[in-house]
């Protein structure tokens, strides 16, 4: 069944919530980092503070898993 509607990926989210410019800078890894990646934003300082805080916000949030 089709879904419709506007996919909003987390760099989208930064711009639209801070109005910083935020790219992906790098992704992977290894050791459990497996999906992660690494987000190069540009703004001004409190664009670019307020992104920081808002990736803190979330950077430890639990794995996903199916159980």
């Amino acid at each position: 069944m089709p879904v419709s509607g506007n996919i909003v990926t987390e760099l989208d989210a930064i711009e639209i919530l801070t109005g910083a410019r935020a790219r992906l800078a790098a992704a992977g890894g290894i050791c459990g980092a497996e999906g992660s990646c690494y987000i190069a934003v540009s703004g001004t300082e409190e664009q670019v503070s307020k992104a920081s805080e808002i990736i803190e916000s979330v950077k430890y949030e639990p794995m996903f898993s199916i159980n």
